[in-house]
């Protein structure tokens, strides 16, 4: 047996008219021209909202999906780059120290 949702207008009548009352005195949900699971259609207003929202929601998870991709391209580039960087530093003959000078004395007059 499945036990269907409530509607919203049934629990209001309900509520208004609890079960002891009167059948002919409680309003049915067909009498007040709705059917079970009715659910109200959209003004042209939300429905236009609702359009803009799904749009602006697409154009940003797929500037998200191209951010990321581009971040996962540039990681990869970089890594690539400092692993040539440190082959070339290991592949390089090691340099000699640089002695340090000793500052000129400058004649006194």
């Amino acid at each position: 047996m499945t036990r269907t949702k409530p509607d919203g207008i049934q629990d209001t009548i309900n509520m208004l008219f609890p079960e002891g009352s009167s059948p002919r005195h409680q309003p049915s949900i067909e009498g007040l021209g709705a059917k079970a699971g009715f659910r109200p259609t959209k003004s042209r207003f939300e429905a236009k909202a609702d359009e803009t929202t799904r749009m602006v929601r697409e154009m940003t998870d797929q500037a998200t999906e191209q951010r990321q991709a581009k971040t996962v391209a540039l990681r990869a580039a970089r890594l690539q780059k400092e692993s040539e960087d440190r082959e070339a530093a290991a592949a390089a003959p090691a340099r000699k120290p640089v002695r340090a000078r000793k500052p000129k004395s400058v004649p006194t007059v």
